[in-house]
């Protein structure tokens, strides 16, 4: 199970990504418009013959309509209590373009309510990612806890020890730095939390960025993580 993070390092990260992770070396538990229509206006007399209108056409108004949700996505918004919160996560799963639902086969993605101390988590051992929206949440930050969460999955899916190294390699971070973290530690400081933001930072881009170990990737440094993960129909 995971442990809860202390209120006080909630605090670090305000309105944005406070997104505790504790992983252990097998678990890792953490720390997402439709065309307009136009009506002509007609009039019909008596013989029963529709002449023009002299009032003119005129376009109906714009109604935004809901974004549209892949069978994956539709079942992740489910448990949300109100509409505005499915729209809000299903635009932050619009601003994913990881083809998560094919590349992760197996695993689930789930939001829910606010929950004290995390902003997302990762059962490995259920394949599951849990989310959790907070007032104040956009888009784009609650895009980028998915994909934090993400990144985790695509570590525990597909990376071995040495695509770890790899990627601590790539960062040019020291060997003494652990990839997971034991209990009661924010993956922020550790490799899995760095790679991690750093598949946030690909896929959702600033101004997001918490991990402890560098300041964001670099091109190059995006390159071998782009090489890293597997994408549907690509080798590695």
């Amino acid at each position: 199970m995971p442990a809860e993070l202390p209120a006080s390092d909630v605090a670090e990260y305000p309105g944005l990504v406070q997104d505790p992770v504790v992983i252990q070396p097998s678990p890792v538990t953490e720390i997402q418009e439709s065309p307009p229509s136009s009506l002509s206006l007609g009039r019909v007399e008596s013989g029963g013959a529709a002449e023009p209108s002299t009032t003119p056409d005129l376009p109906t108004p714009t109604q935004p309509a809901p974004p549209v949700i892949e069978p994956g996505a539709a079942q992740a918004v489910e448990n949300l209590a109100s509409s505005q919160e499915r729209v809000l996560a299903s635009q932050a799963l619009g601003l994913i373009e990881y083809d998560w639902q094919n590349s992760l086969k197996g695993w689930e993605l789930r939001f829910l309510g606010s929950r004290t101390g995390y902003r997302g988590m990762t059962y490995p051992d259920d394949r599951r990612i849990e989310v959790y929206l907070r007032d104040g949440d956009t888009p784009t930050s609650l895009a980028h806890v998915v994909a934090h969460e993400l990144g985790h999955a695509v570590d525990l899916t597909f990376f071995d020890d040495g695509d770890r190294r790899a990627w601590m390699s790539a960062r040019k971070v020291g060997s003494g730095v652990p990839w997971f973290v034991g209990p009661g530690g924010a993956d922020f400081s550790s490799g899995c939390g760095d790679f991690a933001e750093s598949f946030a930072w690909w896929q959702v881009g600033p101004p997001a960025w918490f991990s402890e170990l560098g300041s964001p990737p670099t091109a190059a440094q995006l390159g071998i993580l782009v090489g890293l993960v597997v994408l549907p129909g690509l080798p590695r």
